[in-house]
């Protein structure tokens, strides 16, 4: 494993948030930080620190995209200490996987084999919103979520997203 780069302070400021937020029995949180400025490096350490203070602790990175589940994936295999899986089409994560990057589609279908205290890291979270019924029921069905996107979010997402809950990173 590879040392981890030092953070900005608005990813600094985005950890300990996630920190305090995962301390509770449910947490929505949504990161708006611009291309370029540690959205996945936010996903990463969050991913591993609950992982960490949760001995059985799982998480799913939920993904819009084949190339940014690779990117994802590549990402998280070189922090993390348990091997990641991939559930896509035709792969199926194992219910032991404690670290899992998964396409939002393959979601639609097998929500009910994740328990809802799994940590959902939703890559695009703006896609979880009332114009997409799938990806919101998707979000919903997990306890804590942590969101990242780069996009301004439509009005839809106030039903998934909480006034307050959404940090945005200095441009």
């Amino acid at each position: 494993m590879r040392a981890p780069p030092r953070l900005w302070p608005h990813q600094d400021e985005a950890l300990h948030l996630c920190q305090r937020a995962h301390a509770e029995t449910s947490s929505r949180l949504l990161f708006q930080f611009p291309p370029g400025t540690g959205k996945t490096e936010v996903a990463v350490r969050a991913a591993l620190d609950w992982m960490k203070r949760r001995p059985f602790g799982r998480v799913v990175t939920a993904v819009p995209t084949a190339p940014i589940l690779d990117q994802f994936y590549r990402r998280l295999a070189l922090s993390c200490p348990s091997p990641v899986a991939i559930d896509k089409a035709g792969k199926h994560a194992l219910p032991t996987a404690r670290c899992v990057v998964a396409s939002i589609n393959s979601l639609w279908g097998r929500l009910d084999k994740y328990d809802p205290d799994v940590l959902l890291i939703y890559d695009e979270a703006h896609h979880a919103n009332l114009e997409a019924e799938e990806n919101l029921r998707v979000a919903r069905g997990f306890h804590h979520v942590l969101g990242l996107t780069a996009n301004a979010w439509p009005p839809g997402c106030a039903a998934m997203w909480p006034t307050g809950s959404c940090r945005s990173a200095p441009r």
